[in-house]
């Protein structure tokens, strides 16, 4: 059966049909990994879902990769993929797919994922120094809790003894996690604001503070917001979504890697503050330059409208 069935469909109908995908997707992929679950590790959380609550046990972290490896294949990557095939005849082209980076291209990105840390590090102190009024302290308090929850999940996934373990989180944390939402947020969110607005900047911006706002973990809201931004902006540069999804491995990547080579030592605390501290203002100095003229065709290319 050729694609494109809905390719004349009005954006209400798409919307309709992407966000059906998503929901059937996502409902699937948690039944599917529930069962799975019950299966292999003798957990029964279609019964008891607090289960997943005891990080301490070897089997709930690896119950909740399986859940994170289910859930970005069923409402992310299916359905971004099984939506660019109903809305158009050429979805490799809808997906900016098709086209590859040229090898400086690759490299260059390579080379601003690693350049551009000590910013983002710099990035992430500023974001947890933000105090809220208090009013807002009921909020503050629901924000600071999602955020704990987050960073032992985090921890519980980046507990790395064997090079099983390193391969399995390059391979879900890296690889799996950049290629779903690359292909969700800048393979079709990101092109449908494009179409809407008329204008880069504004698209690559809504898809990425979307992004970060769905991850629920407001004290590193600014810097992955920035770092959505930048996976737009390497969109646009080379035409080409394996240029994000490039970039996001690589940084997703190099966490995991940091973690389990130097797990043991001070080494990978350092590399995670960069830039963060007033004793680092050297590498943001020496940085910033390399960092201008890197980005700076990046935002003056006009990539065209599919």
């Amino acid at each position: 059966m050729a694609g494109g069935q809905f390719q004349f469909s009005g954006g209400l109908a798409k919307s309709l049909i992407f966000i059906g995908l998503i929901l059937t997707g996502g409902g699937l992929s948690y039944a599917i990994s529930f069962a799975l679950i019950n299966s292999f590790y003798g957990l029964d959380l279609f019964s008891n879902p607090l289960l997943l609550n005891n990080l301490n046990d070897p089997s709930v972290v690896a119950s909740l990769k399986v859940i994170q490896l289910a859930n970005v294949l069923g409402a992310f990557i299916l359905p971004s993929l099984f939506f660019a095939y109903l809305v158009s005849d050429r979805w490799l082209d809808y997906l900016r797919l098709r086209k590859i980076p040229r090898l400086w291209q690759i490299l260059t990105i390579f080379l601003i994922v690693i350049i551009s840390q000590p910013w983002i590090n710099l990035t992430v102190a500023l974001n947890e120094s933000i105090a809220f009024p208090e009013f807002l302290t009921g909020i503050e308090s629901w924000m600071m809790q999602k955020e704990q929850e987050a960073e032992l999940i985090t921890e519980s996934f980046m507990a790395m003894n064997t090079l099983y373990d390193l391969f399995y989180n390059l391979f879900l944390i890296g690889l799996i996690a950049a290629l779903g939402e690359e292909l969700f947020f800048r393979g079709l969110i990101q092109p449908f604001l494009l179409r809407r607005t008329g204008n880069h900047h504004t698209a690559i911006w809504i898809t990425a503070i979307i992004f970060s706002a769905i991850h629920l973990q407001f004290y590193g809201f600014f810097p992955r917001m920035f770092l959505g931004a930048l996976f737009g902006y390497l969109m646009v540069w080379t035409g080409s979504l394996w240029a994000p999804i490039l970039a996001h491995f690589a940084n997703n990547a190099g966490a995991v890697a940091i973690s389990y080579l130097f797990s043991d030592s001070q080494l990978s605390n350092k590399i995670e503050e960069l830039g963060s501290s007033s004793d680092d203002w050297a590498y943001l100095v020496i940085t910033a330059p390399i960092m201008y003229f890197l980005v700076k065709s990046i935002f003056n290319k006009r990539e065209v409208i599919p």
